[in-house]
């Protein structure tokens, strides 16, 4: 999974830790259900799908609304490519899920050049 480097002090990564799979996994995972319980509380009158819709974007940007934003060549958002993806039924998500505590958020600084891994050349901050 991705994972922003904002959140590594929250979850005590580091990079070599952040490339262990299973590591990888919990917290990409765990950062994705903060962002769908809040949605949630947010916005409870959304259905599940625009929750997922709307934690789909805050797991990729921090926030409920950039990952609407297309880029890219395709012009595509996070969300159109992330609802690409088989959607689990909502009852897979437990309002119980025992998240560790969000991180302070911080805005990234967009690199210079394309970064190695965009192999595609089409991420956009």
């Amino acid at each position: 999974m991705q994972i922003n480097k904002k959140n590594f002090p929250a979850y005590g990564l580091t990079i070599d830790t952040a490339f262990d799979a299973c590591t990888n996994i919990e917290v990409g995972a765990d950062i994705f259900a903060q962002c769908y319980h809040r949605a949630t509380k947010q916005s409870p009158e959304k259905t599940h799908q625009e929750h997922l819709d709307d934690a789909a974007s805050c797991y990729y940007s921090g926030n409920f609304s950039r990952g609407y934003q297309g880029e890219g060549r395709q012009n595509l958002s996070y969300v159109e490519k992330f609802n690409r993806a088989e959607k689990l039924p909502a009852s897979t998500i437990s309002e119980s899920y025992d998240s560790l505590p969000e991180s302070e958020s911080s805005t990234p600084k967009a690199p210079t050049q394309t970064p190695t891994w965009d192999v595609f050349g089409d991420f956009a901050y």
